[in-house]
């Protein structure tokens, strides 16, 4: 059956890619043994360069109860580190360790969604970040 372009029909295909891509991201990333809430930690922590836990919350959209626990979980296992701030003194920042890189370039290796989008015409890929980015702005807006 034939898809239309009725708005509900976007709704739906945009919802089943996004699980069946993010399915096959966290397929690959348990095959490298990283579980995907510390795989998704790692690269905001990366990206973030050293964020306090409340700006974990607010970029990945979740509570501040589960960045801490998650924060608790990747610091036994030796990936990240809690830096003090020495002026306030009870609030601290999240540092990748050594061990920390190096699963974040396991993350970094992960090509799932690379590999599909280069099926794709350099136009059409344009216009995709173009639609996206327009999205992203206008679903950004109707959360505040």
């Amino acid at each position: 059956m034939k898809l239309t372009n009725s708005n509900r029909d976007l709704e739906v295909l945009y919802f089943r890619t996004f699980h069946i891509i993010e399915a096959a991201f966290k397929k690959e990333l348990r095959n490298k043994r990283i579980p995907p809430e510390i795989g998704a930690m790692l690269a905001e922590i990366y990206r973030l360069k050293n964020p306090r836990p409340i700006e974990l919350s607010r970029s990945s959209r979740r509570k501040p109860q589960t960045i801490t626990a998650i924060i608790n979980r990747m610091e036994m296992q030796g990936l990240v580190k809690r830096v003090r701030n020495e002026r306030k003194t009870n609030t601290y920042r999240i540092r990748l360790t050594g061990k920390g890189l190096l699963a974040y370039q396991k993350v970094l290796e992960i090509d799932i969604f690379p590999r599909i989008i280069q099926t794709l015409s350099e136009e059409k890929r344009e216009q995709f970040r173009e639609c996206l980015e327009e999205l992203n702005d206008r679903a950004n807006k109707s959360l505040k």
